[in-house]
């Protein structure tokens, strides 16, 4: 070894660190007074001056797991020196580390190092330079006074506090927040409530449940501080008792002796009163008393039976230190409460440096604003409302384009556009959908095809500043129409602040006007089976000693029968009448012809000729509104749609059609219909309200007829009036008197078979009474018949023909009229 190179690294003990002043020399951290024992034998001179040294590569052995430690840190200086342990103010004064334990010595060794000199003073505001010196393997090394050591000194630094200013403390006027506290429903230590209810005032509420817990108040106390703090402020240079007793307060501190942050001057109150309100109220008062005896302050959460926020008394604060805030029902706002900053400790803070003054030129710091140097404690005032303060109302309507199977609603007044919800107390709206699912699933006879539907649309959250209603939407999964009346329920934001079992306590609900979701898809085009004629009778009843009689059979109708399904649009689909537009119609094109209904005259008869293109004005009967112009896009313009109510009936739907206007100016004249399937709910002005067109086979109506029978002087008296051809043969009318042998209790109205002779034993039919018929011409009376004599049943049947003129070749029938050479266009059988 003796032989071995050493570099310069080998021979580093450690390093003495030294400090200075903008106001003073170099003074050493590791300077010391030191004495060693063995046993208990001092060594050398005690009480002997030595520095000591900081290893660069210390490590440390984790208690844990056993690894071994390091820092990035070589060095820094808290205002203490590096060699020494800091006095303690609890306990009697500790000697600095002990010996290694992991290092084994034959004897026993220890020792005490004691301040040597004055230490110097780290205080915020003053710049400091920081040089470390070498000491070697041997404890040698540059001294304090050497003036290399300069060579290795940092640059003059500002000390400044980099911690911020805390905000005031909270407090109950019973004494700490502490965990246990209650606080009822909602209520945190920075969150303070109020309750009231719909007619309750927040007193009244309270006296009617006096279970929940006050929780209307905060004590405000000033921040504390700690002893490092303190002192490099410079509050605890002095060495009398009252700075000892400032130590003391710092070092064991209670609820009611504590070292308030001497940095603070007051408290800032600031009100937002909604999030990001960039131009808060806000307010500024100074700690009462003198530092460190300062007292507290007041906050209180009142009622304000208005809507408006403000700040009471006049001037915000009262002369007992206390501030009072009053809320309105459902209002809740946030107040930052912070530390003012003391304008004569204001450069010992390094971060109000980095910000810039605020818009008026001045320090947000100093006004308690700066969130970096002053950082608020965040307080939030809530009037809770148990059930919204305001009931849904209002209408709905909905919006859809073509092909969708949901529905967009929004509210229908531009006014009310959060139909009539209160956002302040309502935090979600519900709706609930109620409506009657018109269905035909083509299988059996069911006595309504009405179905009881509902369904729960997605919630609704609104904000506390909500203007408008979120986006409402509703899924069907198909394109049909329907009439939906929505249940609206407004929930109370303020559930959380209330302890009640009972949901409906926090509903508002109201049923809304109905809604119709219009068809978004043009219907298919109806299956027709059949078309007949039709006819409706009056005055069939028959009044007992009756002397004089009067029906009408109204015809001019035909009965279109259709195939099922129907309501494939949903609730109110009808049967249309497709006519052309006009009135009377002009001239219809022959490329229309396929679209639009029209009459003919039968040419058999000698009648007048009816207007070919079916009108608007001829057809009655018709059901809901009145006829309208359509978009049927198979003749690229528009068309006239007449809507008939559809009827079931015996597994069929049919559909009563009423052209008698139009059949009137002609003789059974033929009529072919065009008819569509027709959704008037349809979205406008996109052609779904009518289906394709289908077209009916040529059908002749029935004529009107009216019958009067006479009774009286032991006669009757008939006439059947009406139109009828003119030519070639004119329709003959025919009455004839029939009897009927029942047994006794038995009616011979319920009886409908006629022989033209004697019937068989046992069989119930109409036979003819001998001598007792008459023919005759429509429109004139025929000859008087005499009123039938004897016991029995007796009618009076009236039958009108109309006859074709015969062909040669014709078979005679057995009244020698040649055969198919008559037919019936009226029947009636009157009791007598």
């Amino acid at each position: 070894m003796a032989d071995a190179e050493l570099t310069a690294d080998d021979l580093v003990l450690g390093y003495r660190i030294d400090v200075q002043s903008s106001s003073g020399g170099w003074m050493s951290l590791a300077r010391r007074l030191a004495t060693y024992f063995v046993g208990e034998e001092a060594i050398g001179v005690p009480n002997r001056a030595e520095e000591g040294q900081i290893k660069p590569h210390a490590m440390r052995r984790d208690t844990k797991g056993g690894a071994l430690l390091g820092d990035e840190v070589v060095a820094c200086w808290d205002g203490w020196s590096h060699v020494l342990p800091r006095p303690s103010l609890l306990a009697a004064n500790a000697n600095g580390a002990a010996a290694n334990p992991l290092i084994r010595l034959p004897y026993e060794i220890r020792w005490t190092f004691l301040r040597d000199g004055i230490l110097p003073e780290l205080r915020f505001g003053r710049a400091y330079q920081l040089r470390a010196r070498i000491a070697d393997v041997t404890g040698g090394g540059l001294r304090l006074n050497e003036p290399v050591a300069d060579t290795c000194a940092s640059l003059l630094v500002p000390y400044r506090r980099h911690e911020p200013l805390p905000p005031p403390q909270l407090a109950l006027t019973t004494g700490p927040l502490t965990p246990q506290v209650k606080l009822g429903p909602g209520g945190t230590p920075t969150q303070l409530v109020i309750r009231s209810d719909r007619g309750l005032t927040a007193a009244q509420f309270a006296e009617r449940h006096p279970h929940y817990e006050d929780n209307d108040s905060r004590v405000l106390l000033p921040p504390p501080t700690s002893r490092e703090l303190a002192e490099q402020h410079g509050v605890l240079d002095g060495a009398d008792a009252r700075t000892w007793e400032l130590v003391r307060r710092v070092v064991v501190p209670s609820d009611d002796a504590f070292l308030p942050d001497p940095t603070a001057d007051g408290v800032t109150f600031c009100l937002l009163r909604s999030p990001g309100d960039t131009q808060p109220l806000a307010d500024r008062r100074p700690w009462g008393g003198q530092w460190p005896d300062l007292t507290a302050k007041l906050l209180v959460l009142g009622e304000r039976p208005g809507p408006a926020i403000g700040w009471e008394p006049a001037g915000l604060w009262g002369p007992d230190d206390r501030v009072v805030f009053r809320l309105a029902p459902a209002e809740q706002v946030t107040v930052e409460i912070s530390s003012n900053l003391d304008s004569s400790y204001a450069n010992h803070f390094v971060i109000r440096e980095w910000a810039p003054p605020d818009q008026d030129g001045g320090d947000p710091a100093l006004g308690g604003r700066h969130p970096m140097v002053t950082p608020p404690v965040v307080v939030t005032l809530v009037h809770a409302v148990r059930r919204p303060r305001k009931d849904p109302d209002g209408q709905l309507v909905a919006v859809r384009e073509r092909g969708e199977t949901f529905a967009t609603l929004r509210p229908v007044d531009p006014l009310n556009p959060l139909l009539s919800v209160d956002p302040a107390s309502t935090i979600q709206l519900d709706l609930v959908a109620g409506w009657d699912e018109w269905h035909d699933d083509g299988v059996g006879n069911p006595t309504s095809f009405a179905r009881p539907a509902s369904a729960a649309l997605p919630p609704a959250h609104l904000e506390r500043d909500a203007t408008h209603l979120p986006p409402l939407r509703q899924e069907f999964g198909d394109t049909r129409r329907r009439t939906i009346t929505y249940t609206a329920t407004a929930v109370s934001r303020f559930r959380q602040f209330f302890d009640d079992a009972d949901p409906e306590a926090f509903l508002a609900e109201k049923p809304l006007g109905p809604v119709t979701v219009r068809s978004s898809a043009r219907p298919a085009p109806p299956a027709v089976l059949s078309t007949t004629p039709s006819f409706r009778w009056e005055g069939l009843a028959v009044p007992t000693g009756w002397e004089s009689l009067h029906r009408t059979r109204s015809g001019g109708r035909l009965r279109v029968e259709l195939a099922r399904p129907w309501y494939t649009t949903g609730e109110g689909e009808q049967l249309a009448v497709v006519v052309w537009p006009g009135d009377p119609p002009g001239d219809v094109p022959e490329a229309a012809h396929p679209f639009v209904s029209r009459l003919n005259r039968d040419p058999i008869w000698a009648t007048p000729a009816p207007v070919v293109a079916l009108k608007a004005s001829a057809l009655s009967g018709f059901s809901g509104p009145r006829p309208r112009s359509v978009s049927l896009p198979e003749l690229g313009r528009e068309v006239i749609a007449v809507p008939y109510e559809v009827w079931f009936n015996d597994g069929r739907w049919y559909a009563d059609i009423d052209l008698s206007a139009a059949a009137a100016s002609s003789y059974r004249p033929f009529a072919q219909l065009a008819l569509g399937r027709y959704q008037p709910e349809s979205l406008p002005d996109l052609g779904l309200e009518l289906s394709p067109v289908v077209l009916t086979e040529m059908v002749q109506p029935l004529p009107d007829r009216a019958l009067t029978v006479e009774r009286g002087s032991g006669e009757l008296r008939v006439l059947l009036e009406g139109t009828g051809p003119l030519g070639p043969l004119p329709n003959r009318v025919h009455a004839s008197v029939e009897t009927c042998a029942v047994p006794t209790g038995a009616n011979a109205s319920e009886v409908d078979l006629t022989l033209s002779g004697e019937p068989a034993e046992g069989v119930r039919a109409w036979t003819r009474v001998p001598g007792l018929a008459v023919s005759g011409g429509l429109g004139s009376p025929l000859h008087s018949l005499p009123l039938p004599l004897g016991t029995g049943s007796f009618r009076l049947v009236v039958r009108e023909t109309e006859r074709y003129p015969a062909s040669p070749d014709a078979p005679p029938s057995a009244e020698g009229v040649p055969e198919l050479m008559e037919r019936s266009v009226f029947i009636d059988a009157v009791p007598l």
